[in-house]
């Protein structure tokens, strides 16, 4: 027994230093005049007139001697009227006087704070009139009555924030005179210590300045306490509607937006949310509950022992939803097709509520959520309701839906990857299938496992590198017999490789009359391929027979060829070289002329077409053999578009013309004009001319064009460049002739549209009327100056061009000269 005495008195000692740890110096001390009590410190404005410790009876200690009076009168300065004892039941207070020109006030340093706490100081404040200005006069000793204070206040600084003040003018000073007045100071600790002062406002009458106007403080029994926070708790909100059969926990801190001290996901530790089943916080605390209540929280002081309130506004309804279970019209699902997929949402009606369908493998609905439910397989499956906050309706679900389906079947696979070297051959999928296809079934291929898209349109002739999935599909029933596969095939075909080349374009160095298209080749020949030469960039017909020495102007390209495979490495070559030969048989006055020219008659795109060198279906075509000028130049070969001179839209003449006077005509020649533009001679070669001395104008001329004349040239060099198709401004112009080409397609053009039997190199109606009489007879097969667009027929479309170039009249410039 007097070990459980002690161990509880220990225990009640320690709860006493714990609750009064925080102190505050006494005002309680011996009384004296311009002193302040132990622990405090006076302050004044000006120096020198320091607070005083009194009782009731008298403002400080007894006064000094007044001089001259006999018997040596002390003065006194004694209240007006005694005041009342002090309320914390010590003798002594402390006072302060402030007159109009003299300030003063006390400070003390609280100690033992516990930062983050909540304290309360306790005092009381008074004022009263005093006797002062004692004198000797006549034989009696007179005295003034001073002023009283206004206001009395406690302020706190370093380590607190917060002031109460007394305002003893209420109701102009009625009733407030010679009492005591409580004073109330809350705070919250910022540091474990912090500074309090007592300051105060006198009257100040206007009669005197220097009157005494004193407030007394006199701290309570107990002068601080901490206390536990007075406000609510401030609920997230005052209804919870929590899922049907769930236990909750009513502490989450989801369930208050704002505690007294702290935040609710960070609470300090010595404090905790409880909550109770009734406001007043009676019983025990309750943590979680599974059924409909009513609960209001509180905030509790572990160390002080308190609660926030005795009268909890905190309240949280809760109340459980009601269980529900899903209806489900049809229990089973039978599919007659395999690999098929159930709609389990075919099963139920829609709910009109905002709650959602979900469904799960077991009726706890343990495990993972069905996420595609109009897309399952076979088994059985459970279907709970779930609101919007994400609360199951149950948790033993009796809605039970049993899915049956065929299981899947797979086409049998023989062969899984199918490699190919020659991109121009194709593979047949159908051949890695290892069994024969059942009957009333197709075999579809998709280039995915979901048959997703449309299937491959021609299995059998496959040209693209990809992995490509077989499915059985049911003609009766109109379904696949599977919905993933796994019967892949992987096709790998060699993608089309270009040939490297270093140079595009050719020529020969005289002496040598050949040139090597070896050397163009820039990159690496792989292994087992080697490169091969044709005239053509689809490699029909004859390979070059010896790319080594190649004697031929043209377009060549080259093709990686396999040796072992005997394929091409790509259907269609871009690596072309054009060869430009250059004459090595000039005599000393001789010039090549390189000329690039286009008819508007024979454009097709960005080049010019050849139907007249071809025209019939056996590969001869209208082009006569010798030119139509004056039958000087012949080239028994032009129907072959093999042959040197290569693809022919048709016979041009070429006149080479003085510079200074056009007039004079130097020499002309009769060639051919190739698709590209370029004008050669009968052997496929830059046409030969003389030299001459003076400036020359090249003219080029067309059976049904208006002929155009170039700038001026200088025939001295061994080769002369010119291309009219550029820009308008290489077609000579005097500057009043017409324009003397016409672009089409970007390019510039020789007008086509003179036809009349005089050749006046101009369009006008006598063309138009030619054409147009020639076309009511529609001919065809022919080789004729009618036919503008030299497709061998007159129809429509010469007519329309050449009303077209009606309208705008054009003429050449030659007829200047």
């Amino acid at each position: 027994m007097k070990k459980h005495f002690l161990y509880t008195l220990a225990l009640l000692l320690f709860g006493i230093g714990v609750l009064k740890a925080q102190t505050i110096p006494s005002t309680n001390s011996k009384q004296c005049l311009s002193c302040v009590p132990p622990g405090w410190t006076g302050f004044s404005t000006p120096t020198g007139h320091l607070p005083s410790v009194s009782d009731k009876f008298i403002y400080g200690e007894i006064g000094p001697y007044i001089t001259n009076v006999p018997n040596d009168f002390l003065a006194t300065y004694d209240w007006v009227d005694p005041l009342p004892a002090p309320p914390s039941g010590h003798f002594t207070f402390l006072s302060i006087n402030n007159t109009e020109l003299v300030k003063t006030s006390a400070s003390t340093t609280i100690t033992g704070l516990i930062p983050g706490s909540i304290y309360k100081i306790s005092a009381y404040v008074s004022t009263r009139e005093i006797h002062y200005g004692h004198q000797f006069i006549n034989g009696k000793i007179t005295t003034k009555t001073s002023a009283h204070g206004k206001t009395a206040k406690l302020t706190l600084t370093n380590g607190a924030s917060g002031s109460a003040e007394f305002d003893f003018s209420v109701n102009n000073y009625l009733g407030t005179i010679g009492k005591w007045h409580p004073i109330t100071l809350k705070f919250t600790a910022t540091a474990s210590q912090a500074t309090l002062t007592f300051s105060g406002t006198g009257q100040n009458p206007a009669w005197d300045k220097d009157s005494p106007q004193i407030v007394n403080l006199d701290l309570a029994a107990v002068p601080i306490e901490r206390i536990c926070s007075d406000k609510q708790i401030k609920l997230t909100s005052d209804t919870w509607n929590p899922c049907p059969g769930t236990t909750e926990n009513l502490i989450d801190p989801s369930h208050y937006n704002e505690v007294p001290v702290g935040t609710p996901t960070n609470i300090p530790a010595n404090f905790e949310v409880r909550v109770f089943d009734n406001p007043n916080h009676t019983g025990n605390p309750i943590t979680t509950t599974t059924k409909n209540g009513t609960f209001y929280y509180f905030f509790y002081d572990k160390v002080n022992l308190c609660y926030n309130t005795n009268n909890s506004t905190a309240k949280l309804t809760v109340t459980f939803q009601g269980e529900q279970q899903v209806f489900i019209n049809t229990p089973q699902i039978f599919n007659t097709c395999t690999g098929t997929t159930a709609d389990l949402n075919s099963t139920v009606t829609p709910t009109q509520s905002n709650n959602t369908i979900v469904w799960f493998k077991s009726p706890q609905h343990l495990g993972t959520q069905i996420l595609y439910p109009n897309e399952v397989d076979a088994g059985t499956y459970y279907a709970f309701y779930k609101n919007p906050e994400g609360c199951f309706l149950t948790h033993n679900s009796i809605a039970k839906v049993v899915v049956n389906i065929p299981p899947p079947t797979e086409v049998p696979i023989a062969k899984e990857i199918i490699q190919q070297l020659c991109p121009s051959e194709t593979i047949n999928l159908n051949k890695a299938v290892s069994n024969s296809i059942p009957a009333d079934v197709q075999l579809l291929w998709f280039t995915n496992s979901y048959h997703q898209g449309t299937p491959v349109a021609d299995p059998t002739a496959v040209t693209k590198s990809a992995t490509y999935y077989a499915f059985y599909f049911d003609n009766l029933n109109q379904c696949y017999k599977t919905m993933h596969s796994t019967a892949d095939v992987l096709v790998s075909i060699m993608p089309e490789v270009q040939v490297q080349l270093s140079t595009a374009t050719i020529k020969n160095a005289c002496p040598s009359t050949t040139v090597d298209l070896t050397k163009s080749i820039s990159g690496t020949i792989p292994n087992d391929w080697k490169v091969v030469w044709y005239s053509n960039n689809v490699h029909s017909g004859a390979q070059v027979k010896n790319p080594a020495s190649v004697s031929t102007n043209g377009s060549y390209y080259a093709f990686f060829y396999n040796t072992n495979t005997n394929c091409f490495q790509t259907v269609t070559s871009t690596s072309k070289v054009d060869v430009q030969m250059s004459r090595c048989d000039l005599a000393p006055t001789e010039i090549t002329l390189n000329a690039k020219v286009f008819l508007q008659g024979a454009m097709q795109g960005d080049t010019m077409h050849n139907q007249l060198q071809t025209y019939f279906s056996d590969g001869t075509g209208l082009l006569p053999v010798s030119d139509p000028y004056d039958g000087s130049s012949t080239y028994d070969d032009i129907y072959n578009v093999q042959g040197v001179a290569g693809k022919v839209v048709d016979w041009v003449r070429v006149e080479i013309r003085n510079g200074l006077d056009p007039h004079f005509l130097l020499e002309a020649k009769n060639l051919l004009l190739k698709t590209n533009g370029k004008i050669v001679d009968v052997e496929g070669k830059e046409p030969i001319f003389s030299f001459q001395s003076v400036p020359v104008k090249v003219v080029v001329k067309h059976r049904n064009h208006i002929p155009i004349m170039s700038n001026v040239l200088n025939f001295t060099n061994k080769s002369v460049n010119y291309d009219f198709t550029t820009s308008l401004l290489q077609a000579s112009n005097t500057g009043n002739d017409p324009v003397q080409m016409i672009q089409v397609n970007g390019v510039w053009c020789m007008w086509a549209g003179d036809v009349n039997d005089v050749f006046d190199m101009g369009i006008d109606a006598t063309d138009y009327n030619t054409v147009f009489f020639s076309n009511t007879s529609a001919p065809f097969d022919v080789y004729i100056r009618e036919d503008l667009n030299l497709d061998g027929g007159v129809d429509v479309t010469d007519l329309n061009m050449l009303f077209f170039n009606n309208g705008t009249s054009p003429y050449s410039t030659i007829l200047n000269y």
